[in-house]
């Protein structure tokens, strides 16, 4: 297992990109689910990620694992990594409030510090962590208001569905070091091949009943789901756990929500809040302790 280091100044530089970008991808789900079926959503963006990453990794003269026993692992990892979650978010998008799903992802970065405390022997809880972790939530429940947490326990099965999506990040998440002697375009691309094989029987079915006429944004939405935050955001966030271990690599999740109404902000003209910023300020508040107390 490679051992992590102090997170340096381009690593905290990732891990916003990372939330960035995965602030961007609810948006392109509620859209692709417009005319997608969650199965075909979390399939084909599986699928478009591979291909991408497997381009680029015969471009540098890396090939996929050979070992069996390297591609057990590899494939329990890349099913509870991509086609799982993915398709417990695509389902869940369908019928919660998004400050109620900002909230419930929003508890995987404090799971995830304490499960790499069990599982790892040098990503260890500090209190350094706790804090930003605490910190960044802070920011996550000033942007989902009041009524996400009225609204905690509503469309149950749909909540339950985004927090397990959130231990299947978690815990898959604690496996992704053991695989450091693998290349990370390598190694991602695998975990990606997994992934879509896990989902093309359900593909195959969801397609025999899919409409044949579809309009062109929900098909620009899956594309970029594939390339963006699936492709470029996997390949960043497993460097990232490689690198600086898992429990600094999630805190970009914070960054989600307020990505989303910075969106709207642009997007759909909705204003701007005071609120909107304090929570903004919080959270990259806790991206800078967690960078200055490493």
């Amino acid at each position: 297992m490679q051992a992590i280091r102090k997170p340096t100044l381009t690593d905290m530089a990732l891990i916003v990109s990372i939330g960035m970008i995965w602030g961007t991808s609810f948006l392109a789900i509620k859209l692709a689910v417009r005319e997608f079926s969650p199965t075909s959503i979390a399939a084909i963006r599986i699928s478009i990620a591979f291909l991408v990453l497997f381009a680029v990794m015969r471009w540098r003269g890396l090939s996929l694992p050979r070992s069996p026993r390297l591609w057990a692992g590899i494939s329990l990892v890349g099913i509870f990594n991509t086609s799982v979650p993915f398709f417990l978010v695509s389902w869940a998008e369908q019928s919660v409030d998004s400050g109620v799903a900002a909230l419930l992802m929003g508890l995987g970065p404090l799971l995830t510090i304490i499960a790499s405390h069990i599982s790892t022997s040098d990503d260890k809880l500090t209190s350094s962590k706790i804090i930003a972790v605490i910190m960044g939530f802070g920011g996550v429940l000033i942007i989902a208001g009041a009524d996400a947490l009225a609204g905690l326990g509503d469309n149950l099965r749909g909540q339950l569905a985004l927090i397990a999506a959130s231990l299947c990040y978690v815990i898959s998440g604690q496996f992704v070091r053991r695989y450091s002697q693998i290349q990370v375009e390598s190694f991602t691309a695998a975990i990606l091949l997994a992934g879509a094989l896990s989902l093309m029987p359900w593909l195959a079915i969801s397609a025999s009943h899919a409409d044949a006429h579809i309009s062109p944004l929900p098909v620009m939405a899956v594309v970029y789901l594939g390339l963006v935050p699936t492709g470029l955001a996997y390949l960043l966030r497993f460097h990232l756990i490689r690198t600086v271990g898992n429990s600094y690599a999630v805190l970009g999740v914070y960054l989600v929500p307020v990505v989303g109404v910075l969106l709207g902000t642009i997007l759909l003209d909705e204003p701007l809040t005071v609120t909107t910023l304090a929570a903004l300020a919080l959270i990259l508040g806790a991206l800078a302790w967690a960078r200055w107390k490493a």
